[in-house]
């Protein structure tokens, strides 16, 4: 009767335990500037707060320094962040300012990479 008892208390308490792993999960959008000299960068929907949205930003980002452009937000265990990357590897929010011209650069999937829990875009 004892045994039974302990097995109950136990596999109760290990199922609310894997219950409460479930976390909110936030994939980061980073880009770097790897080249030497500054880059514009023209932002849609930069979120500056946590519910605000400012529409059409300019961000000046020099050589070395990388900004967060978006993320993109799940439920699940802490390590699933891959998961996230592996469905939206990269977002196609942001464009490249030279001399008052808009560009448009490739931003498809094989042009972002993973790691540390986030996603980077490099300027070279």
């Amino acid at each position: 009767m004892r045994i039974k008892r302990n097995t109950f208390l136990v596999l109760t308490l290990l199922s609310l335990l894997l219950f409460s792993c479930d976390a909110v999960l936030s994939l980061e959008y980073l880009v770097c500037n790897q080249s030497d000299h500054p880059v514009r960068l023209k932002i849609r929907d930069y979120k500056v707060g946590r519910f605000e949205l400012i529409e059409d930003t300019t961000i000046l980002l020099n050589s070395g320094e990388e900004i967060w452009v978006a993320s993109n937000e799940k439920i699940g265990f802490p390590w699933e962040t891959e998961k996230i990357f592996k469905k939206y590897p990269g977002v196609d929010n942001f464009e490249v300012i030279i001399n008052d011209a808009v560009f448009s650069i490739d931003k498809g999937p094989d042009k972002w990479k993973y790691k540390n829990g986030k996603s980077y875009f490099y300027i070279d």
